[in-house]
């Protein structure tokens, strides 16, 4: 299977409705906690 690269994954969350984009958000806020943090923090 080929990775997507990240214009393409760019795209497909632009598309994606506002609830898909809040529940993307809070997985990768789950994924990377310490990412976030710095990034909240900026």
């Amino acid at each position: 299977m080929i990775r997507p690269d990240l214009k393409h994954l760019l795209v497909q969350v632009r598309r994606a409705t506002t609830e898909d984009q809040l529940e993307l958000l809070k997985w990768l806020i789950g994924k990377f906690p310490k990412q976030a943090a710095k990034n909240a923090d900026s």
